[in-house]
């Protein structure tokens, strides 16, 4: 893929996803700080080949390029499909064992999708609407049961290179000064972190 429209709208939806879901889950961000990270994720924009300066670095940038690009988009029958797809996923051969146990993830998969902004969800049309505020409290309490899993439980979920990038972050976090005796979670209090970050 090297449009750069289509790069740009991958990452800008992939962005202002992570930081909605982030927020609505119950992580404490005020908008300097959705700001500082928006402006942070135009440095992962130039690893795909887009240009820092034409990627939105702020939420008011990020909802002026949606204003403008929203017209443009249309839910072909491919992206309805890989809606449903990933609301009920087929697993590959590896994990077909688990076959029994995929009714326990439409529930997940259904969060994801209502997690969408709403003229998002009105265009795929796949599942009815549910009122924000269940889904904000469904979002609040998945977090509130992830954030009980011990971080090595937590990270079994991911694929050996992702364990590996994790366990290479928590120590160039600790050498930084980071207290990361409460791994990686424990960052999001300021307390834990260096008295001059770098």
């Amino acid at each position: 893929m090297d449009d750069p429209e289509l790069l740009l709208w991958v990452h800008c939806a992939e962005v202002s996803s992570y930081l909605s879901v982030a927020r609505r889950s119950g992580l404490g961000l005020d908008d300097r700080q959705a700001d500082r990270y928006l402006a942070e994720q135009r440095r992962s924009a130039t690893y795909v080949g887009l240009h820092a300066e034409d990627v939105p670095g702020s939420m008011a940038e990020l909802d002026d390029y949606f204003a403008a690009t929203r017209p443009l988009l249309r839910a072909t029958p491919e992206a309805v499909s890989t809606v449903r797809f990933l609301m009920w996923p087929r697993l590959p051969a590896g994990l077909r064992a688990l076959t029994p146990g995929k009714p326990a993830y439409v529930p997940f998969g259904a969060l994801c999708h209502y997690s969408l902004p709403g003229w998002a969800r009105r265009m795929y049309g796949v599942l009815p609407e549910v009122p924000p505020g269940a889904v904000t409290a469904a979002l609040r309490a998945f977090r509130l049961v992830m954030d009980t899993l011990p971080e090595p439980v937590h990270d079994r979920a991911f694929m050996p290179a992702t364990r590996r990038m994790l366990a290479a972050s928590r120590e160039r976090l600790g050498a930084a000064g980071y207290d990361m005796t409460a791994g990686l979670r424990g960052l999001t209090d300021p307390r834990r972190w260096p008295s001059h970050p770098r």
